[in-house]
């Protein structure tokens, strides 16, 4: 997106943030000014090369895209967090003091998740308003919701004052996934998201989330993401059973040749692999494999 483009969305994301939560409020209408809403802009991420890499502590390529949610909010004074997504013409409100797992408004559990990181971390939270909109497609594995995770977390940080490192920001947006939502993923979405940098891809070891950055300036060519319409969501797809089916064979291949060191799929070489064979199930093998 052209950033004429941005400041149009942004815009307009004011003007419905005015409506939604400010308009008919007298107390809001005398002190609402535009400028002193956080806008935060955060892209979804593209998987070059290292799918499922991840959770098994392996390797991966990434890159930011230009495709975003968006986000306007500001403090509203009050222990309520107030919600109204664009997209997906809805809207949630919930207590901070008490943060639960929303059966039927799935989305908005991920910003739940990523606040009670914060809140459960030591972080002083306050209510917010706050609307989102997006041109990131749902479910097309392009990372809507790391995107979303990410965004909040960053807005609540400026928002509150809050210093956070920015790794540190990518562990408590995957633990929120983890632990909230309910999705085993590793840090590759979040990171991607967090850390994405203009021309540039991220190669990434998840052993110790050590990064580099690798020049990459397409110049007058293009990567073309393409939109298959078949929609996928993790916490309701085999997500969690893949990476439990890799768990369970780092455990029996560590335990069939008595190597501790053994604790990821990144550890176990080809070679160890074919000699093997025989001896792991084959779903298991094909895993590894």
């Amino acid at each position: 997106m052209k950033k004429l483009e941005i400041c149009n969305n942004f815009k307009i994301l004011q003007d419905l943030f005015f409506k939604k939560f400010v308009k008919g409020n007298k107390e809001r209408e005398v002190t609402f000014r535009k400028e002193s809403l956080i806008n935060i802009l955060s892209p979804g991420r593209v998987n070059i090369i290292g799918e499922h890499t991840d959770y098994n502590l392996g390797l991966s390529i990434n890159a930011a895209i230009n495709k975003y949610i968006f986000i306007a909010g500001y403090e509203n004074k009050t222990d309520y967090v107030e919600v109204f997504s664009k997209y997906l013409n809805d809207s949630s409100k919930f207590s901070l003091d008490d943060i639960t797992f929303d059966k039927t408004t799935h989305w908005i559990n991920y910003i739940k998740g990523v606040l009670k990181e914060y809140i459960q971390n030591g972080y002083k939270i306050g209510g917010f308003s706050m609307v989102v909109d997006s041109n990131l497609p749902i479910g097309a594995g392009i990372s809507s919701s790391a995107s979303l995770e990410v965004g909040v977390a960053k807005f609540v940080e400026e928002l509150f004052n809050l210093k956070v490192d920015r790794k540190q920001t990518v562990v408590y947006c995957n633990s929120a996934e983890n632990n909230f939502v309910g999705v085993s993923c590793g840090f590759m979405d979040q990171f991607s998201v967090a850390y994405g940098k203009k021309n540039h891809v991220i190669y990434l070891n998840f052993k110790d989330l050590s990064y580099e950055y690798i020049p990459f300036d397409l110049e007058d060519n293009l990567i073309l993401i393409i939109n298959s319409k078949e929609e996928r969501n993790l916490a309701n797809t085999e997500y969690n059973k893949r990476r439990k089916e890799c768990t369970d064979a780092v455990r029996l291949i560590s335990r069939i040749v008595k190597n501790k060191n053994i604790k990821s799929l990144s550890d176990i070489s080809l070679g160890l692999l074919y000699e093997l064979e025989n001896k792991i199930p084959e779903k298991l093998f094909r895993r590894v494999k």
